[in-house]
């Protein structure tokens, strides 16, 4: 029996997708940044070549992360919703940190808005039954 994918799982997936694809698109772009740092660098804001190719490497990763997640959700693998999971409760860290640090005090309260009712439909009775999870 083959199990009907919600459409909240299906906006899920193309919302990693196309965060996965920008993700690792901007990796290389600070990757090809390495080429160009020392001569593009302002005296006093040099960006080693090592710390640039670290961070490509980390957002190269992280962009990846975003397609495996992107591919499990599409295909209803429980696993695709465990790092949906995962990375929707990063992301309410991230806004905790945003709030308490007053960095952008709007943009974390949507951030764990959003997160928490991503967090509340992935475990909601009807999305689990299609992971096959009840």
């Amino acid at each position: 029996m083959t199990n009907q994918r919600p459409a909240g799982v299906t906006i899920l997936a193309m919302i990693h997708l196309i965060g996965g694809v920008l993700t690792v698109g901007v990796s290389a772009i600070v990757f090809g940044g390495i080429f160009n740092a020392d001569a593009a660098a302002t005296p006093g804001t040099e960006i080693s070549t090592r710390e640039l190719l670290a961070a490509s490497v980390v957002i190269f990763i992280s962009g990846l992360a975003g397609l495996f997640t992107s591919y499990g959700l599409f295909n209803l693998k429980g696993w695709g919703r465990i790092l949906a999971i995962v990375f929707t409760f990063i992301n309410v860290i991230y806004s905790l940190i945003n709030l308490f640090k007053a960095v952008n005090i709007v943009g974390a309260f949507v951030g764990i808005f959003f997160s928490g009712f991503i967090l509340y439909y992935l475990n909601t009775v009807s999305v689990k039954r299609a992971f096959g999870r009840v």
